[in-house]
């Protein structure tokens, strides 16, 4: 069995992805390993929840990441885990390549994400199976 060190959660705000959070956390405990946070937004989402439409006179990325980084800290205060590191990433890529890219970036040894999500992340068939296929490390995907 491995001794993870560093365990990075993708994270999409849905039911799905706090059960995700709660299963990273665990691992993360058991191996005495720190626990990030990452939240991808695909630029621009097109499917968002109604509280997250930027207002007219703000610039939409900037406001969602404002949006996206307030939820990441949200549930890492309701997880316990305030001290974990929290990123939010914005790209034209899709999430999947984001994930793999973040996990290469901070050397981690575990990425845990959920099968599919309600937005933004969108960790649907061909996210999370991207993930599987080109992460740099161990991954586990929660139902």
């Amino acid at each position: 069995m491995n001794n993870y060190r560093h365990v990075l959660v993708a994270v999409d705000f849905s039911k799905l992805g706090r059960t995700a959070a709660l299963r990273a956390r665990l691992e993360a405990r058991l191996h005495g390993a720190r626990l990030s946070f990452v939240h991808v937004i695909e630029h621009f989402p097109v499917v968002v929840p109604e509280h997250w439409v930027a207002p007219e006179d703000m610039d939409p990325e900037r406001y969602y990441r404002g949006q996206a980084a307030r939820e990441l800290a949200r549930l890492c205060e309701k997880l316990g885990c305030a001290d974990a590191a929290q990123e939010v990433v914005v790209t034209a890529a899709s999430a999947g390549r984001a994930v793999i890219e973040c996990a290469a970036r901070q050397k981690a040894d575990l990425v845990v994400a959920g099968t599919h999500g309600a937005w933004a992340i969108g960790m649907r068939g061909s996210t999370a199976v991207a993930i599987v296929r080109r992460a740099p490390c161990d991954v586990l995907i929660v139902r």
